[in-house]
């Protein structure tokens, strides 16, 4: 007898009880689980489900003879975790009566603990307690994570097969030991899975979030400063309201141009706006109106394939990029919606006594974008009484973070230190109105019925506004065509480059990062592609000759040598993007300086990939991200940099040699903070030449 309760024991159909006594699973049935995303064939009526909720609530076949289809985990991981972005709350709660807790202790529904010492054993311990009046089986369980870091420990191996049977009271652990390598943040989701009794009751799940944290000293020094505060979008209502004019910076044109040629408002049309935010789709929220002027800018109406979707022509071409342009302007408008500051103190500017500083987290990156000249509005966040008063501040200089306005003198005159204002920033609707009118004196020029060769700028805007004729200047010069979009280069050129006489020379790289735009729609038909990337597709002049494999000199000429790197990050772009047709010229000498570098995983090839399990993080009301494990491997391998230069025939290194590429401007601040805090690297001299950006 103690031999059949062992081996019953053994395949959970037996376990003890509390007080004494054996339990023993008699079901006449034997239920089989299969995969619970798979309906069963004959019921019809219900299709297919993706989600863990209808996962869960599919019964399980009773059929003997069926064979179980087990989900794959990668599957099972995939669904659960989109299911935890769309519905967290009801993945995370108890049910069914059962219960769990877990030492350490969760803080909804997730476990986060910190590590101390790396390849050191940690153990999350999950207690599954059945405190429900009925028996419950739990039938699966599973870590979901992509890397194999999170073993798991159980008195038995619980699977949907061979399911483990919970008496009301009755509970069961499941241990998970996390052993780390290496610094980072290290998440995982524990999903459970659970089958009521009587047979054919409703699948149960329930997850529960884990993440461990391994990090340096310097990590704690780098943490965030105070928890990120999201941008909450304000609902704008109507209000009465007077606006005060501010001053605007001098003018810092040499010479001054009249301005003789009018400059168009070109504001969009009313139902543009409610036809892009259905995506120019028909829909039953559109007026008659509304509907009515879908025809004549979907692309899905109007034949041959409508005014966005056909080939871009002469006839055509005005009127099509005049509607990415709307598009584009829209979404803008939306954009910078996001970055209105409410609350928001000013100071008085120390040089300048009529300016007051504005602190903007942010424009460093163009979040949002200001430039000299801007305006932005500023109401004083305690005036609720209408009409309420709007000063205009218009932008004399931009710094990292912050922003000097000009004010009228009856704000700055009343500024008193701590006085809150509800900011709005706006569109500077200049360059966007000298692109809408550009449109109209091209056609001869981009649209060539001979040979001709083919970035907005201030001065430029300037000479076309201030009635400079066309012919003026033999030739037009564009660099970084690549990343100006088509209407911002055709600025250069409207009105001042004769159709027959005058040459356009556009420099640039198509293969490198293109125009960037916010709007999707405008992006979908075509404004994210330069001018010269359209050309090189579209115009024959400028491709290829099939018999030669070259470029017509006359009209293109490609640069081949390249001076800058070493031929290991030279050759994945060189065949994806240059037909390999790139030579390398760099200097034999400095670019084998570190070949024989003992840190070199492979001294044959010079360029270290090292992944890590990071997390981006932000701080306060600052929209810029950063990265502490990024941070804390960087300053590991300019210790080994320091700790190894001049020795082994690895020559000496200064910090002007080192540069540190990053596209945020917190982690830029937080690398400079992490770069003075370590007392190695403070050893080299003029380590405020290593640059970083």
């Amino acid at each position: 007898m103690p031999g059949v309760i062992h081996a019953l024991r053994k395949f959970n159909r037996a376990r003890a009880r509390q007080g004494g006594g054996v339990y023993v699973r008699v079901e006449p049935d034997v239920r089989v689980y299969c995969d619970q995303w798979r309906r069963p064939k004959d019921h019809k009526q219900d299709g297919p489900s993706s989600s863990p909720q209808k996962m869960a609530e599919a019964p399980a076949p009773s059929s003997v003879s069926s064979t179980p289809v087990l989900t794959p985990k990668k599957r099972l991981a995939t669904e659960v975790l989109h299911k935890l972005r769309t519905n967290k709350k009801e993945l995370m709660a108890d049910k069914g009566g059962v219960v769990i807790t877990s030492d350490p202790t969760a803080t909804n529904g997730k476990v986060q603990f910190t590590v101390n010492q790396l390849k050191e054993d940690f153990i999350v311990r999950f207690n599954i307690l059945n405190q429900g009046t009925n028996s419950i089986h739990f039938t699966y369980y599973a870590a979901l994570h992509r890397i194999r870091r999170f073993p798991l420990v159980a008195e038995r191996r619980v699977t949907r097969a061979c399911p483990l049977s919970l008496c009301p009271g009755e509970s069961y652990e499941v241990v998970v030991q996390y052993r780390l390598n290496s610094y980072g943040h290290f998440p995982a989701t524990m999903y459970f899975e659970f089958c009521p009794d009587p047979p054919g009751s409703k699948t149960l799940c329930i997850v529960r979030e884990m993440e461990a944290i391994a990090r340096t000293p310097l990590a704690m020094d780098l943490e965030p400063v105070a928890p990120y505060k999201p941008y909450q979008v304000a609902t704008y209502e109507p209000v009465s309201t007077v606006m005060v004019e501010g001053v605007p910076p001098e003018s810092s044109a040499v010479q001054h141009l009249k301005m003789t040629l009018k400059l168009g408002d070109y504001r969009y049309p009313a139902y543009l706006k409610d036809l892009a935010k259905r995506r120019l789709e028909d829909s039953r929220y559109h007026s008659p109106t509304v509907r009515q002027k879908l025809t004549s800018v979907s692309s899905l109406r109007l034949p041959p394939g409508g005014l966005l979707n056909c080939l871009l022509k002469m006839r055509n071409y005005a009127q099509r990029l005049h509607l990415l342009l709307h598009l584009e302007e829209i979404q803008m408008e939306v954009d910078i919606r996001k970055c209105d500051l409410h609350s928001q103190t000013m100071t008085r500017d120390r040089g300048n006594k009529k300016l007051l500083n504005l602190r903007v987290p942010g424009v460093a990156e163009n979040r949002p974008s200001v430039l000299r000249g801007d305006r932005l509005r500023v109401s004083k966040s305690e005036d609720t009484v209408q009409p309420i008063t709007v000063y205009t501040g218009s932008v004399h200089r931009v710094e990292l973070d912050s922003v000097k306005l000009g004010f009228s003198k009856k704000l700055v005159q009343n500024f008193i230190s701590n006085m809150k204002f509800s900011v709005e920033f706006t569109l500077n609707r200049f360059p966007m109105k000298m692109q809408h009118r550009a449109k109209h004196q091209l056609e001869e020029v981009l649209f060539p019925s001979g040979p001709g060769k083919t970035s907005i700028s201030l001065p430029t805007l300037r000479l076309v506004s201030g009635g400079v004729p066309s012919g003026h200047f033999t030739h037009v010069f564009v660099d970084e065509s690549g990343q100006a979009s088509e209407p911002e280069c055709i600025v250069a050129v409207a009105g001042l480059l004769h159709p027959q006489k005058g040459q356009l020379v556009l420099a640039g790289d198509p293969q490198q990062l293109g125009p960037i735009h916010r709007s999707p729609l405008a992006l979908q038909y075509g404004l994210g592609l330069s001018l010269l990337e359209r050309l090189m597709r579209d115009n024959a002049l400028y491709k290829k000759n099939e018999e030669s494999g070259n470029y017509d000199n006359r009209f293109v000429t490609k640069l081949l040598q390249n001076y800058r790197s070493r031929p290991a990050i030279l050759k994945i772009p060189n065949e994806l993007f240059y037909e390999n047709e790139l030579q390398v010229f760099a200097d034999t000498q400095e670019r084998q300086a570190y070949c024989y570098w003992e840190r070199l995983p492979r001294r044959s090839f010079q360029v270290i990939f090292n992944g890590l399990m990071g997390k981006d993080e932000r701080e306060a009301n600052s929209p810029s991200f950063f990265n502490v494990s990024e941070i804390e491997v960087l300053v590991e391998y300019l210790n080994k940099l320091w700790q190894t230069q001049g020795k082994k025939g690895i020559p000496k290194l200064c910090p002007k040699d080192i540069g540190i590429i990053t596209p945020y401007r917190k982690q830029v601040e937080k690398i400079r903070k992490a770069l003075k805090s370590i007392s190695k690297l403070n050893q080299w001299n003029d380590l405020q030449e290593l640059k970083v950006g």
